[in-house]
């Protein structure tokens, strides 16, 4: 019954943290890195003049904009420090940065969809990303 219940609760850092922890330290890292990255582009992609330059956008969509990269940069963070603290030697730790990172994850997605709506229900001026960092 121990066995089960030991089962149970298993989490991917329990195995990666006896056999291949360098590898799973890695690919969380590079992970962490890249969702970090894109959280950074989506802002950037609203506001700056070189892309969609919406810099008479409502006040509030900046702010909800602003939520959605420190919330994205928060879980990339906690992705980071529960790929060094596994369950195995540090379970209560690893459970706090698990709900931390989800959070963070919930809180970007929520943000960002509230910011970027008004592009999916009407005609968007611009026809594609082609003024994507052009000159």
């Amino acid at each position: 019954m121990s066995e089960l219940r030991r089962l149970e609760g298993m989490f991917i850092s329990d195995i990666a943290a006896f056999e291949c922890k360098p590898v799973f330290i890695t690919g969380c890292t590079v992970t962490a890195i890249f969702f970090a990255l894109t959280v950074w582009a989506v802002h950037y992609a609203r506001y700056p003049d070189r892309c969609y330059g919406l810099t008479r956008d409502a006040g509030w969509k900046k702010t909800i904009s602003g939520l959605a990269l420190v919330s994205g940069l928060w879980a990339a963070v906690s992705l980071l420090l529960l790929t060094v603290f596994d369950t195995y030697r540090a379970h209560e730790r690893h459970q706090y940065l698990l709900l931390s990172c989800l959070g963070g994850l919930g809180i970007s997605m929520l943000t960002t969809s509230t910011v970027w709506f008004d592009q999916t229900w009407k005609v968007t001026q611009w026809k594609g990303l082609g003024r994507w960092c052009g000159p």
